[in-house]
């Protein structure tokens, strides 16, 4: 049987159709390594019919996606709280004071050092509430699944820091 048989039965005994999903099951099974693009070249959202995997993307490098999140979310108008945390997750200096170190608690909260500071004393939120945010973001600025998942990978490197 053809690894892409295998992977369809799996997700149609959990009630998935690979041609009927919205665009936040296509992403998450994308970064799962459920559903490849080479194995589903031509999965479209179910909400608005666009194609979320073409089979003919190239492969980007990190910093390529980097350059393209930063492109991208320069154009988006958001709190300058959350323009700091963007700006320190993507290498960019948007905001001064420059926020220059981030950690998450063990309790799940997001602390933040600014240029000059020795200690985080900048309170910047829940954890959960930034991957929420980044998720929100991503849908005004039109990032697509490897730059959403090089977000989520910032923040996941910020968790391991403990």
């Amino acid at each position: 049987m053809k690894p892409s048989k295998i992977l369809f039965n799996a997700w149609s005994n959990i009630g998935f159709n690979r041609k009927h999903l919205r665009c936040e099951q296509i992403i998450s099974a994308r970064f799962c390594g459920v559903l490849h693009p080479a194995l589903f070249p031509d999965v479209r959202c179910r909400d608005c019919s666009k194609r979320v995997m073409p089979s003919n993307a190239p492969i980007r490098e990190p910093s390529q996606i980097r350059k393209a999140c930063v492109r991208k979310l320069q154009a988006v108008k958001v709190s300058e709280k959350f323009q700091a945390i963007l700006g320190r997750i993507l290498g960019a200096d948007w905001t001064t004071p420059r926020l220059v170190e981030m950690v998450i608690t063990p309790d799940g909260h997001l602390l933040g050092r600014c240029d000059g500071q020795t200690s985080f004393e900048a309170f910047l939120g829940e954890a959960a509430d930034l991957i929420r945010n980044i998720h929100g973001v991503a849908t005004v600025a039109e990032l697509d699944g490897d730059e959403i998942g090089y977000m989520v990978a910032k923040v996941a490197e910020i968790k391991r820091q403990r």
